[in-house]
């Protein structure tokens, strides 16, 4: 009889949230004689692993989002551009979302503590932390957005940095944290705030083992949650909705914001490469043998052309020194210009990088993971969530790097 429920998966299909009325039905019979702490210990260990790995990968990310912090208030801009600030607002949200695991499955309420190791809070404490990580992950979600939609407002749109600060950056922040609040108000309202194994309070409905030949509403004998709390049908479109919302509008707004910007970096090189030396010197050569002849209608033409004539040869090769220099001055200009386009849009694509590493990672663990109950995908989807925040360290100190480097040549230790 114990034999038939023998999976890690089909245990925790028993244990957890994850469990459908149907499978409660065709279950109850076999573990109504058996303790929930006998069957559910196997995944009462792996939720001790997971609450520790949690709690490792969380302080990496939350060690790296302050280090980051640090640099950009002792950078030479500071706060004053808006690219740091915004940076400022990600590394924000990451550190709200690492701190929420930071807790080792504390916050998770105790009528779970016979599947979720260290469960020593209520439905309220799982509430707090749910809307917390939740509107850190939502709001960290749209502030790669904004960091897409400022490069282009300074590529495509070259907007300067005062037009910007004025009249984007109260827009970008305000709505990286006003979608965030308003989805996880409604979760909170629809109670999608629910107990998982894996110590997160997200779960979209509280179905778990102890709730089999329960009906939504009741509360069995030594517990204190209601069974089938969350599902309700209203609730369960917006859970969706939300999630669709949150895991597909950023994509659009990213790959179109990064599109764009690359179109403009290609066109504005396009453009640059057709004044450069070699052709300004084309120019001057068609220029030269195309000159018409002085007419009567021209008088003063010939007039000034004698007049250079009559230079002396050191103010000739003075000026073409002087024009020369201006042509190397213009090549700078032009390079810088390319070089900067450029840079910003490789910062951009950098941090929507890592923004993709995590959601696909959810992904992954949503369609894949939950299905076939892999360890290896558990761990997986646990270490790399958090670890936004050493990402965007990385991506911010890597052209810092380079530069140093190239500087010292050999010499940098």
């Amino acid at each position: 009889m114990f034999s038939a429920m023998n999976s890690t998966l089909e245990r925790e299909r028993f244990c957890t949230n994850s469990l459908e009325s149907d499978q409660g039905n065709s279950t109850e019979s076999i573990f109504e004689n058996m303790q929930l702490e006998d069957v559910c210990s196997d995944i009462y260990l792996l939720s001790k692993k997971i609450a520790i790995t949690k709690f490792i990968s969380s302080s990496v990310s939350i060690v790296a989002s302050l280090t980051l912090i640090w640099i950009i208030k002792r950078s030479f801009l500071g706060f004053s551009t808006t690219f740091h600030r915004l940076l400022f607002g990600l590394c924000i949200a990451d550190l709200m979302l690492s701190s929420s695991s930071l807790l080792l499955n504390v916050m998770s309420p105790s009528d779970t503590d016979y599947v979720v190791w260290n469960a020593r809070g209520n439905q309220a404490s799982c509430d707090a932390q749910g809307f917390l990580s939740n509107c850190a992950f939502a709001s960290g979600v749209f502030y790669n957005c904004s960091l897409s939609l400022h490069s282009l407002a300074v590529v495509r749109y070259e907007k300067s940095e005062e037009y910007i600060r004025k009249k984007l950056e109260p827009l970008l922040h305000g709505l990286s944290i006003a979608l965030a609040i308003f989805g996880c108000s409604i979760l909170l309202h629809f109670e999608k705030f629910n107990p998982g194994f894996l110590g997160f309070c997200g779960g979209p409905s509280y179905n778990p083992g102890h709730c089999i030949g329960y009906d939504d509403g009741e509360v069995p004998d030594g517990f204190t949650i209601p069974c089938g709390r969350g599902n309700s049908d209203i609730g369960r479109i917006w859970y969706r909705s939300l999630l669709a919302w949150v895991g597909i509008a950023p994509l659009i707004i990213i790959g179109t914001s990064l599109t764009l910007v690359y179109k403009s970096v290609l066109k504005n090189e396009e453009k640059m490469s057709r004044y450069g030396r070699g052709s300004l010197r084309i120019k001057y050569d068609v220029t030269q043998n195309n000159k018409k002849e002085p007419s009567k209608e021209e008088p003063q033409v010939g007039f000034w052309m004698r007049k250079m004539s009559k230079r002396k040869p050191e103010s000739t090769l003075t000026a073409n020194a002087v024009a020369c220099s201006q042509m190397k001055k213009a090549s700078r200009r032009r390079r810088k210009s390319k070089s900067d386009s450029r840079m910003v849009l490789y910062k951009a694509a950098a941090y929507s990088i890592a923004y993709l590493i995590t959601w696909s990672i959810i992904a992954v663990h949503l369609i894949i993971g939950v299905r076939s109950g892999s360890p290896a995908l558990r761990v997986f989807f646990v270490v790399f969530i958090p670890l936004q925040g050493l990402f965007n360290l990385i991506i911010f100190m890597y052209p810092r790097v380079l530069s140093a480097k190239s500087s010292n040549k050999d010499n940098l230790t």
